[in-house]
């Protein structure tokens, strides 16, 4: 099974995934592919092939790649998901009857990891939030999808932010059908003064996710350590590991501001196991979850 990123040996899930394997009773071997952020196409074309041909490839798990993978594969794949083709990206590749088949399960993923987040920091106990996604890539158009479709009554405004004008026109394009309720707010910002604006007109217990990779697979943080936080507000760190500046920005303002701060590791999890469960072709259910959940916590936290 390929990991498909930029930093792959970097990630914890090459500790965990051996453990894991004994729990699920199968034989997969894990290769971290790393591409640059500017890859070239072909790259992405040439692992399409060789897994296609290859029998001992059973799959892979695309990311900070999705979208590439997408643009410059699509054709290669003998099928699509419609989350894929809905969303024009790729995050997990996996096979039936020797078939390559293509699906974006971060729309199942993030999906599951929000709603976990939205119970623990009670934000139902608010009459009237905002939801801001700064990034407009994959995951972060991913989660936008969640939050029209999920039935979270008590957000007024969904907001989506990138400092690329493409991005932000291609999040538009996508979710818009999705937007009944006209909640839908897109933003170009330029710098980390335009998005701490952002955030500063945000709504008391508003949910803030940083969705750009900043602070993992490239140095900064889309806002500045300046920043005032809306006071009970909800903080979601995609990422669990790196230099995660923006959520150091936030643990430092966490007293003052009464912040609710969560990292990605659930979000982690929930994108592991999903495409695992896909490259074997073997359901996870929520107590098998737990049990690899709580595997992973301990070789990661050592508790």
């Amino acid at each position: 099974m390929y990991f498909i990123g930029v930093t792959t040996a970097q990630s914890i899930i090459n500790k965990i995934f051996p453990v894991w394997k004994k729990t699920l009773g199968h034989q997969l071997e894990l290769v971290g592919i790393d591409i640059p952020l500017s890859g070239d196409k072909e790259i992405y074309r040439d692992i399409v092939l060789e897994m296609k041909k290859s029998t001992d490839i059973r799959g892979a798990l695309v990311t900070t790649h999705k979208i590439p993978m997408y643009e410059s594969s699509k054709d290669l794949f003998h099928d699509l998901m419609e989350s894929s083709i809905d969303f024009c990206e790729i995050g997990c590749i996996f096979k039936r009857n020797e078939r390559l088949i293509g699906e974006a399960t971060d729309v199942v993923t993030v999906k599951s990891a929000f709603e976990e987040i939205w119970q623990q920091s009670k934000r139902d106990s608010f009459s009237s939030i905002d939801a801001c996604i700064l990034g407009c890539g994959g995951a972060g158009v991913a989660l936008g999808y969640a939050l029209l479709t999920s039935g979270y009554k008590t957000i007024r405004r969904i907001i989506l932010t990138d400092m690329s004008e493409d991005r932000v026109v291609n999040a538009k394009q996508l979710l818009s059908k999705y937007d009944t309720d006209d909640k839908l707010m897109f933003y170009k910002n330029y710098d980390t003064n335009d998005t701490d604006m952002i955030v500063e007109s945000l709504l008391e217990g508003s949910v803030l996710i940083n969705a750009t990779g900043m602070g993992k697979d490239r140095p900064g943080s889309p806002i500045s350590c300046n920043v005032h936080f809306p006071l009970h507000s909800c903080i979601w760190e995609y990422n669990y590991r790196g230099e995660l500046n923006f959520l150091q920005y936030a643990h430092a303002k966490e007293n003052d501001c009464a912040l609710q701060i969560f990292d990605g590791f659930r979000y982690f999890l929930y994108g592991w196991t999903t495409v695992i469960s896909r490259v074997i072709n073997k359901e996870i259910d929520s107590q098998l979850f737990d049990i690899l959940a709580k595997q992973a916590t301990e070789i990661v936290f050592n508790r």
